[in-house]
């Protein structure tokens, strides 16, 4: 969710006149029917063509605003070339910046502070993200990087697609904040087939995941994920255009990118086709579906922050009036937890996902590959040191279960029982555990038991294994500092070990090609399904084979959702 912060930082080199750098020919142009474009640069060393800030739907203002998205307006009087970046509106929780002040000294030293900080927000990891200058509610665009010899040699087989769906809690980040995605490039090339690899922007906070009955009778629920499937649909009409195999689209996500899969898995409960062949979820997190009443609350609360009465009013505010108070409303979000994000609908999210996989509500003809960390919660754990404390925290963050599922929470499946036999030593450890499975490990499980255990998963255990701290992997390329991750710089604090970048990176662009992983990398363990024995690949101090230790009761029970 918000730790990786995740999006796609393409190293552009841009190059004037339209021409290919270090070239004596004009840089490509696609005819997309309604508009024309041409590459933003080629990067002539590693040969691969940029095509950037793509449109891929009509602006989402005025009377589109919190309505689906729409085909883009027809105009062919000039050819775009997407030099001008675009992202999203942007909002952050003030936990955001209060979390690193304390959390690697309880990481490295076990040290807990007696209580929160109060940090402003404009501290500078925050203020660089709100204050982009490129944030604009016009900003439906995609990223399509195309290496020089799929796109020019036509006459050969049609590409694999790798699309990245980023994350940042569902309220923060853009297409332009993960990572260089060249690494990906060239590890399909030592593997034999190259990728195209695609990236995209999706509405956030209010502007995207507005719900609720009153909303709904005006304005579109979900509107962020109503985007992505958007988005996913271009891509089967236009891809080929680039030299991509409509046919072979995988989609690639981490945190709340990692939740938008699995909500594009199991979209309308299963009852439509969806376009896409394969997914790779990497801890994939959403909080547990609101109920109806807390959907409400959260709508008459930004009209409450607008002065205004219903949906009409909402739209015919400006944008900035607007994205003020998506910061407001989102920056006083609870320690850990977003404003905004993903809820059932009644139609895009007819259940919460973990119960439409477990109804087996979903196609079934996909290749699925899943992945999480084995301490996903500390970094939206609030830095708690007493069992008062945590029974604090624990009724905040489940205040609308029964009397008894919340006592069945904090008493059977986490309870005060801090000697380490149930992967916990402290009140931070306990709290990390019910966040790391509500939230996000969970999920990957659940995925591999609904597809009947033929998924193929790995587990990031490198210390500390926190959020986000595998996308460094995903994004490493040789010789580079990692310098993704959008606001967590933490991120790039971690060093990497090339042989697990290289495992990784060949397991993600030889499954997008072919459906199952496998790696150019000599001496590594076989790559098996999960199975009924959890088997999963384990990237830690070493690479092997282990068991997932997601597959565990308390998973089943998450599974059922019983705390709403």
């Amino acid at each position: 969710m918000k730790a990786s912060l995740l999006g796609l930082a393409v190293v552009s080199l841009l190059v004037g006149e339209g021409w290919a750098q270090g070239s004596d020919k004009p840089l490509p142009v696609v005819d997309l029917g309604y508009e024309l474009y041409q590459a933003n640069s080629f990067n002539r060393e590693r040969a691969f063509y940029n095509f950037s800030n793509v449109r891929y739907a009509a602006p989402p203002l005025g009377e589109l605003r919190f309505k689906a998205p729409e085909y883009p307006a027809f105009d062919r009087s000039f050819v775009r070339t997407g030099s001008e970046g675009k992202i999203c509106p942007q909002a952050l929780p003030r936990w955001t910046g209060i979390a690193p002040t304390w959390l690697t000294n309880y990481i490295t030293k076990g040290e807990i502070p007696p209580g929160i900080p109060n940090v402003d927000l404009s501290s500078q990891a925050n203020a660089s993200l709100l204050g982009d200058p490129r944030q604009t509610e016009d900003c439906l665009f995609l990223d399509v990087i195309v290496p020089q010899d799929v796109f020019e040699k036509p006459s050969r087989s049609r590409a694999p697609v790798l699309v990245w769906f980023h994350g940042g809690g569902y309220t923060s980040v853009s297409k332009s904040d993960s990572g260089d995605p060249y690494g990906l490039l060239n590890r399909s090339r030592t593997n034999g087939e190259e990728i195209i690899y695609v990236t995209i922007n999706y509405r956030l906070g209010a502007f995207g995941f507005l719900s609720g009955p009153s909303f709904q009778q005006n304005g579109l629920a979900n509107a962020g994920l109503h985007d992505q499937r958007f988005a996913l649909e271009w891509i089967q009409r236009h891809i080929s255009k680039f030299g991509g195999d409509p046919n072979r689209v995988t989609l690639l996500g981490e945190s709340a990118g990692g939740g938008s899969v699995m909500h594009q898995i199991t979209a309308y409960g299963g009852l439509l086709d969806v376009p896409f062949s394969g997914a790779i979820p990497q801890s994939p997190g959403w909080f547990p579906s609101r109920s109806v009443y807390e959907q409400e609350e959260i709508f008459k609360d930004l009209l409450n922050a607008t002065n205004t009465r219903s949906v009409d009013e909402l739209r015919a505010l400006s944008t900035v009036e607007l994205q003020q108070a998506n910061r407001r409303e989102v920056q006083g979000s609870e320690y850990g937890f977003f404003k905004y994000g993903p809820a059932v609908d009644g139609f895009f999210v007819p259940a919460d996902p973990k119960t439409l996989l477990y109804h087996r509500q979903f196609p079934r003809k996909l290749n699925i590959m899943a992945g999480h960390n084995t301490n996903e919660g500390v970094l939206f754990t609030p830095p708690l040191t007493s069992d008062a404390d945590f029974q604090a925290w624990a009724r905040r963050a489940f205040r609308f279960a029964q009397p008894d599922v919340y006592s069945y929470i904090v008493d059977t499946l986490y309870p005060n029982r801090l000697d380490g036999s149930l992967g916990y030593r402290d009140q931070v450890g306990r709290a990390a555990l019910v966040i790391s499975e509500a939230v996000f490990t969970c999920n990957t499980v659940g995925l591999a038991n609904a597809f009947d255990n033929t998924t193929y998963n790995t587990l990031f255990s490198v210390f500390p294994a926190i959020h986000g701290q595998d996308v460094a992997l995903t994004y490493y390329v040789p010789g580079e500092k990692y310098t993704g991750g959008g606001g967590d710089s933490y991120i790039s604090n971690f060093p990497v070990n090339e042989t697990l970048a290289f495992a990784l990176q060949d397991y993600i662009v030889t499954f997008a090609a072919k459906g199952k992983p496998d790696s150019a990398v000599d001496g590594l363990p076989l790559f098996r399904m999960y199975g009924s024995d959890a088997s999963v690949i384990e990237l830690g101090s070493e690479l092997k084979e282990s068991k997932d230790p997601a597959s565990n009761e308390r998973c089943r029970w998450w599974q059922l959702q019983l705390q709403n």
